[in-house]
Protein backbone atom coordinates (compact mmCIF):
# COMPACT_ATOMS: atom_id res chain seq x y z
CA UNK A 1 0.00 0.00 0.00
CA UNK A 2 2.99 2.36 0.83
CA UNK A 3 4.40 1.54 -2.83
CA UNK A 4 1.32 2.65 -4.55
CA UNK A 5 0.57 5.94 -2.63
CA UNK A 6 4.44 7.09 -3.35
CA UNK A 7 4.12 5.91 -6.82
CA UNK A 8 1.18 7.86 -7.08
CA UNK A 9 2.33 11.10 -5.60
CA UNK A 10 5.29 10.73 -7.76
CA UNK A 11 3.22 10.74 -10.88
CA UNK A 12 0.69 13.40 -9.27
CA UNK A 13 3.91 15.77 -8.98
CA UNK A 14 4.84 15.42 -12.73
CA UNK A 15 1.66 15.29 -14.33
CA UNK A 16 0.10 18.73 -12.37
CA UNK A 17 2.68 21.18 -13.62
CA UNK A 18 1.96 19.13 -17.07
CA UNK A 19 -1.33 19.75 -17.06
CA UNK A 20 -1.15 23.74 -15.59
CA UNK A 21 1.09 24.22 -18.77
CA UNK A 22 -1.28 22.60 -21.14
CA UNK A 23 -4.22 24.82 -19.27
CA UNK A 24 -2.85 28.59 -19.95
CA UNK A 25 -1.58 27.34 -23.65
CA UNK A 26 -5.26 26.28 -24.47
CA UNK A 27 -6.77 29.09 -22.97
CA UNK A 28 -4.47 31.13 -24.48
CA UNK A 29 -5.10 29.60 -27.92
CA UNK A 30 -8.63 30.25 -27.53
CA UNK A 31 -8.32 33.63 -26.83
CA UNK A 32 -6.13 34.25 -30.06
CA UNK A 33 -7.91 32.80 -32.14
CA UNK A 34 -11.00 34.42 -31.04
CA UNK A 35 -9.52 37.89 -31.84
CA UNK A 36 -8.29 37.03 -34.88
CA UNK A 37 -11.59 35.65 -35.76
CA UNK A 38 -13.16 38.75 -34.76
CA UNK A 39 -10.95 40.68 -36.68
CA UNK A 40 -11.58 38.57 -40.04
CA UNK A 41 -15.60 38.71 -39.38
CA UNK A 42 -15.05 42.53 -39.04
CA UNK A 43 -13.46 42.99 -42.21
CA UNK A 44 -15.95 40.65 -43.89
CA UNK A 45 -19.29 42.49 -43.25
CA UNK A 46 -16.95 45.74 -44.04
CA UNK A 47 -16.85 44.03 -47.66
CA UNK A 48 -20.02 42.22 -47.28
CA UNK A 49 -21.77 45.69 -46.31
CA UNK A 50 -19.66 48.25 -48.85
CA UNK A 51 -19.16 50.48 -45.47
CA UNK A 52 -16.85 51.17 -43.43
CA UNK A 53 -16.60 48.84 -40.25
CA UNK A 54 -14.49 49.70 -37.34
CA UNK A 55 -13.40 47.72 -33.96
CA UNK A 56 -12.73 49.62 -30.90
CA UNK A 57 -12.31 48.46 -27.39
CA UNK A 58 -14.81 48.09 -24.76
CA UNK A 59 -13.61 49.55 -21.74
CA UNK A 60 -9.90 50.90 -20.58
CA UNK A 61 -7.95 48.40 -22.58
CA UNK A 62 -8.60 45.91 -25.30
CA UNK A 63 -8.45 42.87 -22.61
CA UNK A 64 -11.73 44.12 -21.44
CA UNK A 65 -13.69 43.07 -24.84
CA UNK A 66 -14.14 44.95 -27.95
CA UNK A 67 -16.92 45.44 -30.14
CA UNK A 68 -17.48 46.09 -34.56
CA UNK A 69 -19.80 48.77 -35.27
CA UNK A 70 -20.69 50.55 -38.29
CA UNK A 71 -21.05 54.52 -37.83
CA UNK A 72 -24.51 55.31 -39.27
CA UNK A 73 -24.83 58.86 -38.75
CA UNK A 74 -20.97 59.78 -39.50
CA UNK A 75 -19.85 61.32 -36.31
CA UNK A 76 -16.54 59.17 -35.83
CA UNK A 77 -17.87 57.93 -32.72
CA UNK A 78 -19.30 54.83 -31.10
CA UNK A 79 -22.94 55.41 -30.30
CA UNK A 80 -25.53 53.04 -29.24
CA UNK A 81 -27.23 51.32 -32.08
CA UNK A 82 -24.19 51.37 -34.49
CA UNK A 83 -22.93 47.29 -32.93
CA UNK A 84 -22.12 44.75 -35.34
CA UNK A 85 -20.82 42.22 -32.63
CA UNK A 86 -19.65 42.33 -29.08
CA UNK A 87 -17.03 40.21 -27.52
CA UNK A 88 -16.72 40.34 -23.52
CA UNK A 89 -13.67 40.56 -21.76
CA UNK A 90 -11.14 38.14 -22.05
CA UNK A 91 -11.89 34.88 -19.06
CA UNK A 92 -8.28 34.84 -18.17
CA UNK A 93 -6.13 37.68 -16.79
CA UNK A 94 -4.07 37.60 -20.06
CA UNK A 95 -3.45 40.84 -21.88
CA UNK A 96 -3.89 42.36 -25.37
CA UNK A 97 -2.38 45.63 -26.42
CA UNK A 98 -2.98 47.03 -30.14
CA UNK A 99 -0.45 49.71 -31.57
CA UNK A 100 0.06 51.60 -34.22
CA UNK A 101 3.51 53.25 -35.03
CA UNK A 102 4.50 52.27 -31.42
CA UNK A 103 1.74 54.28 -30.30
CA UNK A 104 -1.22 52.53 -28.08
CA UNK A 105 -4.51 52.96 -30.11
CA UNK A 106 -8.32 52.34 -29.05
CA UNK A 107 -10.06 52.30 -32.50
CA UNK A 108 -9.09 51.23 -35.83
CA UNK A 109 -11.51 50.59 -39.11
CA UNK A 110 -11.46 48.91 -42.55
CA UNK A 111 -13.00 50.42 -45.27
CA UNK A 112 -15.41 49.32 -47.35
CA UNK A 113 -13.02 47.38 -49.57
CA UNK A 114 -11.88 45.17 -46.75
CA UNK A 115 -8.59 47.27 -46.58
CA UNK A 116 -7.51 48.57 -43.33
CA UNK A 117 -8.39 52.41 -43.35
CA UNK A 118 -4.81 53.80 -42.06
CA UNK A 119 -1.61 54.71 -43.14
CA UNK A 120 0.03 51.90 -41.20
CA UNK A 121 -0.04 48.47 -40.33
CA UNK A 122 -1.34 47.44 -36.61
CA UNK A 123 0.36 45.66 -34.24
CA UNK A 124 -1.85 43.70 -31.91
CA UNK A 125 0.27 41.57 -28.88
CA UNK A 126 -1.07 38.96 -26.73
CA UNK A 127 0.70 38.38 -22.93
CA UNK A 128 -0.24 35.36 -21.15
CA UNK A 129 -1.07 34.92 -17.31
CA UNK A 130 1.27 34.12 -15.61
CA UNK A 131 3.70 34.94 -18.52
CA UNK A 132 4.93 32.42 -20.73
CA UNK A 133 6.69 33.37 -23.27
CA UNK A 134 6.33 30.09 -25.72
CA UNK A 135 2.23 30.91 -25.94
CA UNK A 136 2.36 34.98 -26.32
CA UNK A 137 1.70 35.61 -29.62
CA UNK A 138 2.21 38.60 -31.89
CA UNK A 139 -0.43 39.37 -34.54
CA UNK A 140 0.23 42.11 -37.37
CA UNK A 141 -3.23 43.48 -39.26
CA UNK A 142 -1.48 44.90 -43.03
CA UNK A 143 -2.46 47.48 -45.28
CA UNK A 144 -4.80 45.35 -47.22
CA UNK A 145 -6.47 43.57 -44.29
CA UNK A 146 -4.48 40.92 -43.87
CA UNK A 147 -3.97 39.62 -40.07
CA UNK A 148 -0.79 37.40 -39.65
CA UNK A 149 0.19 35.46 -36.55
CA UNK A 150 3.25 34.94 -34.99
CA UNK A 151 4.97 33.79 -31.88
CA UNK A 152 6.52 35.73 -29.21
CA UNK A 153 10.28 36.58 -30.24
CA UNK A 154 11.78 35.16 -26.36
CA UNK A 155 15.26 36.10 -26.01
Amino acid sequence: MIVVISVLGILSAVAIPSMNDFIVSSRASAEVRSLMRFVASARSEAIAQAQPVSISRISDNWSGGWRSWIDVNGNGQYDAGETLKQQSAIGSKSSISIKQTDAAISTFRFNSEGFLDSAAVIAIEYRSYPEKCSVDRNMTLNLSGQLTLSERSCS
